[in-house]
């Protein structure tokens, strides 16, 4: 694993494991300086890789051999998005298709999501480091505070509480 002609780099190697396959699973890598990633791979089981890492040689342990994986990233270049941005659908298969190219997508971004149903999955980011700026996010501020029972959304709006009785609540049957 070298560096590609475009000067992109190995960013992250690791595998994230979870003990069941019975629902979707998210994943997120968090990249300590903004990055633009050109390629994400998938090792799959029993692959060697040989890389400048500690022990030099590390095994692919994804698992299943074929499933879909969907990436986001946090666009740097929109702070204050309430969504991460859509990097690509990778439809996953250990003899066939194991990377999505993603070099034409140059987004900012200090964390990449995935999504798919797998146990086990291998993982090597590569990219490219960026002196992208960005403005710091701001944290949203509320106009009032909650005094007693009332309590105000984001807008400044007073809510109102809600009395809940207990004695009248009974279980479903």
């Amino acid at each position: 694993m070298a560096e590609a002609d475009d000067g992109s780099e190995l960013l992250f190697f690791d595998t994230f494991s979870h003990e069941e396959v019975t629902d979707i699973n998210l994943d997120l890598v968090q990249f300590p300086k903004p990055v633009f990633i050109t390629q994400v791979r998938i090792i799959p089981l029993g692959a060697r890789v040989q890389a400048d890492f500690p022990g030099g040689v590390r095994l692919g342990a994804t698992n299943p051999s074929k499933f879909d994986l969907e990436f986001f990233v946090n666009d740097l270049g929109m702070p204050g998005a309430s969504a991460f941005e859509n990097l690509g659908l990778l439809r996953y298969n250990q003899n066939d298709c194991i990377h999505l190219d993603c070099s034409q997508e140059k987004i900012p971004t200090d964390g990449l999501v995935l999504r798919g149903w797998y146990s086990t999955i291998t993982l090597a980011v590569y990219g490219i480091l960026t002196n992208s700026v960005t403005e710091p996010i701001a944290s949203p501020t509320l106009p009032c505070e909650p005094v007693g029972p009332e309590m105000c959304n984001l807008s400044g709006e007073v809510l109102l509480q809600v009395d809940v009785i207990k004695e009248e609540w009974q279980e479903p049957l």
